[in-house]
C-alpha cells in the first residue's frame, strides 16, 4: 500500500531543505569515503558503483555551497512536495510507491503543473530515521521517494538529451 504525505505550505518545504542541507554539510565530506561507510546502502553503492559515488560527492559539495550562498538546490524553492511511503515488511511496496509517484507526475504535466524527483530527501531520510517519525510515518515505513511540485517557470518543447540506453536483444 502507498501511503502520501502532501507538505503545502512553502515555508516547511523550505525548512526541511535548510535541514537537508545542513545534514549534507556535516556527512557530505566522509560519506563515501572508505572506512567511513554511513550505512550498509552506502556501503553496498560504494563498492558497485564508485564513479557514481564520486559524482554524489561533488554533488552534496555543491548544495552546501549553494546553501551558504542562500540559494536552495535541494527543493530549488518548490512551493510543495508529495512524498510517498510505504511500509518496509511488504515486499511490492516499494515497487507501489515508485509507481504512483510516475503516475502523480504524468497527471500533475497533464494539468500544467510541473514535477521533480527528489533523490536526495531519499538519501537524508535514511541518514536520519528521525525525520521519518518527525513527518509522522508509522514504525517499519520508510519514505521511498519525493516529488516537488509547483507551476513551472519554463516550457520544455522537447525532452532533454539521454544517454543511450543499455539493450540486450534476444
Amino acid at each position: 500500500m502507498v501511503n502520501w504525505i502532501v507538505i503545502e505550505n512553502t515555508e516547511e518545504v523550505q525548512r526541511i531543505s535548510e535541514k537537508v542541507a545542513l545534514k549534507l554539510e556535516k556527512i557530505g565530506p566522509v560519506m563515501f569515503s572508505v572506512g567511513r561507510f554511513i550505512n550498509k546502502n552506502v556501503r553496498k553503492m560504494l563498492s558497485a558503483y564508485t564513479e557514481i559515488c564520486k559524482g554524489m560527492q561533488k554533488e552534496f559539495a555543491g548544495h552546501v555551497a549553494a546553501g551558504k550562498e542562500r540559494r536552495d538546490t535541494i527543493f530549488f524553492n518548490a512551493p510543495h512536495l508529495v512524498i510517498a511511503y510505504a511500509d518496509t515488511r511488504n515486499m511490492v511496496a516499494h515497487d507501489a510507491c515508485i509507481t504512483a509517484l510516475t503516475h502523480l507526475e504524468l497527471a500533475a504535466h497533464s494539468y500544467g503543473i510541473g514535477t521533480c524527483w527528489s533523490g536526495v530527501l531519499g538519501v537524508y531520510s535514511n541518514l536520519t530515521p528521525s525525520f521519518a517519525k518527525e513527518l509522522g510515518i508509522p514504525k517499519n515505513n520508510e519514505i521511498v521517494g519525493a516529488l516537488m511540485i509547483g507551476y513551472p517557470d519554463v516550457e520544455y518543447r522537447s525532452i532533454p538529451m539521454r544517454e543511450k540506453p543499455r539493450v540486450i536483444w534476444k
